[in-house]
Formats: C-alpha cells, sequence, structure tokens
C-alpha cells in the first residue's frame, strides 16, 4: 500500500468499520490534550492510581521501541505494513494525524467498556474523536502554570534540535486550540495534588466543580499568554 493512500485515510479522513464504531457506544471516553511538558502524564498516571474506574488507552505505532519500553505494556508496536493493513480495513478506533512520522493509532479493544477510559491526544485530533460515538465523553486541556516553569520542564526533556521544533510546531498547534475552542475544559497543573483531584472531577460522569468553572475564563487567558510568548520567542530565539 502507498504512503499516499496512507495519507489519504490517516487523520481526519480516516474511517472505522462499523463493527468499531458499534463497539464504542458502549465506552465513557476521557482525551487528554495539551503541549509537550504541560504535566498531562503526571496528572494522568496520579489518577489512575487513585481511581479505579480509570483506564489507560494503550496506542499501537509503527516506531522501534525506545529505551526501556516493552511492547504490549504502554504500547504495542507493529511493522507499519501491518498497521496500514489495519487502516485499510477500518479496523482502528482512529488514526493520529502523522505530525511526527510513524503512524499512531488505537484499537476497539484498547477501550474499557467498565469505567471511564483515558488518553493523550494532540489538539488536532479533537474533532476527530468528537466525531466518534462514543456513550459520553469529555476533553481536557492541560496547561502549565506559566512560562518559566514550561520552558525549564521543556529543557529538562533534552530534545534534539529537529524533535524540538516539531515539538514546538504542536505546541504552538495546542494553545491556538485551547484558546479558540469554547468547549474544551482547561485545567492548570500548578500543584500535584490539587491538579489530580481536579482532573478527576472532570470526568464526563461528574460535574465539573464551581471553582474550576470560575477558572475557566483565567485559564484561557493564561493560554493565550503562552501562546503570544511562544510565538514571539519563535521570532527572536535569544529574546
Amino acid at each position: 500500500m502507498s504512503h499516499d493512500i496512507i495519507m489519504e485515510m490517516d487523520g481526519n479522513n480516516y474511517r472505522p468499520n462499523p463493527a468499531v464504531l458499534e463497539r464504542l457506544k458502549n465506552i465513557t471516553f476521557v482525551g487528554v490534550v495539551g503541549p509537550t511538558a504541560s504535566g498531562k502524564s503526571t496528572l494522568m498516571k496520579g489518577a489512575l492510581g487513585r481511581e479505579p474506574s480509570l483506564h489507560m488507552v494503550r496506542n499501537h505505532t509503527s516506531r522501534a521501541p525506545r529505551e526501556g519500553e516493552q511492547d504490549r505494556n504502554e504500547i504495542f508496536f507493529h511493522p507499519r505494513q501491518e498497521m496500514e493493513w489495519r487502516i485499510a480495513r477500518g479496523e482502528y478506533v482512529q488514526v493520529a494525524p502523522s505530525i511526527f512520522g510513524d503512524l499512531y493509532a488505537t484499537g476497539p479493544d484498547d477501550y474499557s467498556t467498565e469505567g471511564i477510559s483515558l488518553l493523550p491526544i494532540l489538539a488536532d485530533a479533537v474533532p476527530i474523536f468528537r466525531r466518534l460515538p462514543f456513550k459520553e465523553s469529555r476533553y481536557v486541556f492541560v496547561l502549565p502554570p506559566n512560562w518559566e516553569i514550561w520552558i525549564q520542564r521543556i529543557n529538562n526533556h533534552r530534545f534534539t534540535l529537529d524533535m524540538l521544533e516539531r515539538r514546538l510546531q504542536e505546541a504552538e498547534h495546542s494553545l491556538a486550540f485551547a484558546v479558540s475552542d469554547p468547549d474544551i475544559k482547561i485545567l492548570v497543573d500548578l500543584y500535584i495534588e490539587t491538579g489530580i483531584q481536579d482532573f478527576l472531577t472532570l470526568a464526563p460522569t461528574k460535574p465539573m466543580s464551581p471553582r474550576l468553572a470560575a477558572e475557566q475564563p483565567r485559564a484561557r487567558a493564561l493560554a493565550q499568554e503562552l501562546l503570544n510568548k511562544l510565538l514571539r520567542s519563535q521570532r527572536h530565539p535569544q529574546a
């Protein structure tokens, strides 16, 4: 199967087959969005350790395992040709936009029909998930508390220059989405304990706490501030 055909089916143009869509009607889903180093992983791991009804959805990918990664632990590794074959048959729930080169997708059996299925997703993928027939769904955007802490976290990852450039491009898309999307629920990762508790109240089966609801305008303003500083830093790298 040619790369061009895969790109046509990838992302926004991919459609799951009817059996996959039928299974989704029994699933409650939370998609977690946010720029790189925003604190998504820390909050999700803390929430998973605290709330047994949460289940992490595992990804399938065509990339090679990184150091310390094991197949079928947090992610499934497949030959690219096998994933292309499954994409052609509509056997995945979704196929992620290929901004990092490798294929990423999730399978229907990786979503739990009991409790809540949890998955970090790209901002560009939110419209894809919103079209899927989940029983219930909610989308949470995680922000770092300020510019200085965010940049420190990014530096701690020690990305290569090429990877850093791609991550910052994705962060720009991600922050622009947070600013413009009125339905996304924004959580500022200020304190671990508070953040985990706030995250748990954002599950689709629970009403948002009044405090979190009141903080949404300030959180959206923070997203705009981070976006402005990111755009400025890209125009003037030494500033």
